[in-house]
């Protein structure tokens, strides 16, 4: 009798507590659906989330009578879709389940993903220490009163697998607001607002310093075979990369017990060494703070530049400055050993000097300390396209922006494969058919080699066969000694050129500069002929510039270069058969073709001759 009491009251207080689960789950949403949300008009908006396996939600738009209901899955999430109204606002969403949740101040109109590593990441004030802010800062942040554009910034992560939800939140767009926020983001939405005088909403997802295959699928990487090398490589560098933290700690204490000292604290194990962007010949400087005992430093590096460098230690900080080697495609790594009860760390770059790279360090008698490798995390295959896109999608959008290119110069020629079969993945992945994607191509900077920005240029330009996209050029607006430039206005604005023609149906607005359409050769000269010439072609500023010529030697010279009508025709002296013809081929150049509307030409070439970024690397310069 009393083993069934005990029984009886064991089920009722099992069930109870099975109730209890039930009655108290809450329904969840993701961060990228909230409070000041814009949703994109003219579609059905996604609105989705999680609760307990067969809860019923409900989910209904203060500009609907009807509400729409379903059941959360065997896994939790729930979806729904809500047709959205004009462009407009503000509106509310209730969202109920076994709880309630209502979003506020939800407006409705355009949507647009912004993406890409630094160049996109880029704030309108100098917050980060490789850019000095955008060109008059102050003034812009200032004048950024636009409630009606709504931004949301999601933090950068990386992630091995897909994930369902990010950090991040919609907020108007003020002056208390805009600050930190993407600046070619920024002023590309404030173009678009100022045209159309719609919500818009920008979601910027970005980070510095990465690849374009970082921010693809693992599935839109395998429809690139000779790609999928790169996520082999990097697994592999990413699990030695990945050290057990705890153990390492514990391995350090028991260091520092045998020696009855604490010359480095568990606290500082991870130092971060910040490299300020600027460019091949100029002073970087990097910190890393750490706890020692004495100053008395005997410091070793695995790399030395020519010029001596200068280290210093003070108040707990080491710190060396050094100037930067001849850029190179190829990462490059410094290792740095502080002697006498101290520690040892490990730097190492991608292909951006100017990425944030943590380090490790350890105290004397640890064995085998752990190793950053030059992989690290968010370079590798799929790791931000895991993190920071994977979970955006569905929501609905009209299309996207980006910015990147840098950090695949070394890589010109995959990135003819590669670009491409990252926008088709975002296309398949959102599954809103070919959506606008529209990108900028990479502007002058002293690379190092002297052509390889002009072979990503170039992949760029060969990009726009991809349905559906453009691109700004901004050969004019860089700064050869800065990876970074400053004017991020007009990027933002030749970004919403394309988008007000192409997207949003602006009649008779120029909005690319000259595109290299064919050639013909004329004795011993070449006419070049161009698509979006505008209202004609013109040099600014003298003669035409950065045009070289060749004949069947494949010896490029100096051409001269002459405007006739709305062709280029090219010349040289020396070249009497000439066989091909390059326009802006160098990594630093500033050409000055533009057509009336102010409008740069993109870098061209009329050959196919491998280049020095070819897998052979047998090409020509």
């Amino acid at each position: 009798m009393r083993l069934s009491l005990l029984r009886r009251v064991g089920l009722a207080v099992a069930f109870a507590l099975a109730l209890s689960t039930c009655v108290f789950a809450e329904v969840r949403l993701p961060a990228l659906i909230g409070d000041n949300m814009v949703l994109q008009q003219g579609m059905d908006a996604q609105v989705w989330g999680w609760a307990d396996a067969g809860e019923r939600v409900t989910v209904k738009g203060s500009w609907n009578a009807n509400a729409v209901s379903t059941r959360a899955g065997s896994d939790g999430r729930w979806m729904v879709k809500l047709e959205t109204p004009e462009a407009g606002g503000p509106h509310t969403i209730s969202v109920q389940g076994q709880n309630s949740i209502e979003l506020t101040n939800v407006m409705v109109g355009e949507v647009w993903v912004c993406s890409g590593q630094s160049n996109m990441q880029m704030s309108l004030a100098p917050s980060q220490p490789w850019h000095k802010g955008v060109l008059n800062f102050e003034e812009e942040i200032a004048e950024a009163d636009h409630p009606l554009v709504r931004l949301f910034t999601v933090a950068p992560e990386t992630a091995e697998e897909p994930r369902e939800d990010c950090t991040g939140e919609w907020v108007p767009c003020s002056p208390d607001t805009v600050a930190p926020f993407s600046a070619v983001a920024y002023f590309f939405g404030r173009e678009i607002h100022r045209e159309l005088a719609a919500p818009i909403g920008l979601i910027n997802t970005s980070w510095g310093g990465t690849p374009a295959e970082a921010w693809t699928s693992r599935e839109g990487m395998e429809t690139v075979p000779d790609l999928t090398t790169l996520q082999d490589n990097c697994d592999d560098s990413a699990a030695r990369h990945n050290v057990d933290r705890p153990a390492f700690e514990a391995r350090l204490k028991q260091a520092q017990a045998k020696e009855g000292d604490s010359a480095v604290s568990v606290e500082s194990l991870v130092g971060v060494w910040d490299f300020v962007s600027g460019s091949p010949g100029s002073e970087y400087q990097a910190t890393l703070t750490v706890s020692l005992n004495n100053g008395d430093l005997d410091v070793d590096m695995a790399w030395t530049p020519e010029e001596s460098t200068d280290v210093s230690f003070e108040n707990g900080v080491l710190k060396w400055s050094f100037p930067l080697p001849q850029y190179s495609p190829a990462p490059f790594e410094c290792e740095v050993t502080v002697r006498g009860d101290t520690f040892m760390g490990t730097i190492a770059t991608g292909d951006n000097p100017g990425n944030p790279i943590r380090g490790l360090k350890r105290a004397s008698g640890v064995e085998d300390p752990p190793r950053l490798l030059a992989a690290a995390a968010q370079n590798c295959p799929s790791s931000l396209f895991n993190a920071m896109i994977a979970p955006l999608a569905p929501y609905a959008i009209r299309g996207s922006i980006w910015y990147q290119g840098e950090s695949n110069t070394g890589r010109a020629y995959a990135y003819r494969r590669l670009f491409p079969a990252m926008i088709q993945d975002w296309r398949r992945v959102w599954g809103q058919g070919d959506f606008p994607f529209y990108y900028v191509q990479i502007a002058p900077f002293r690379y190092g080699d002297p052509v390889v920005a002009a072979e990503l240029r170039e992949a760029q330009l060969m990009t726009l066969s991809v349905p559906n996209t453009g691109m700004a050029v901004t050969l004019d607006i860089g700064d050869v000694d800065d990876i970074h430039p400053r004017n991020k206005q007009e990027v933002g604005r030749r970004l919403a050129l394309w988008a007000l023609a192409k997207t949003y149906g602006a009649e008779d607005l120029v909005y690319s500069g000259p595109v290299y359409r064919s050639m013909s050769v004329e004795g011993d000269a070449v006419r070049i002929e161009f698509d979006h010439v505008g209202g004609g072609l013109v040099a600014k500023d003298g003669p035409l510039t950065d045009f070289t010529i060749a004949g069947e030697d494949r010896a490029f010279v100096e051409a001269d270069a002459v405007i006739d009508g709305d062709a280029v025709v090219v010349s040289a002296p020396g070249v009497k058969k000439p066989v091909a013809v390059r326009f802006g081929w160098t990594s630093t150049a500033t050409p000055n073709l533009f057509n009336k509307e102010g409008l740069p030409a993109s870098t061209f070439r009329t050959d196919d001759w491998p280049g020095v970024t070819h897998p052979d690397n047998q090409g020509e310069r």
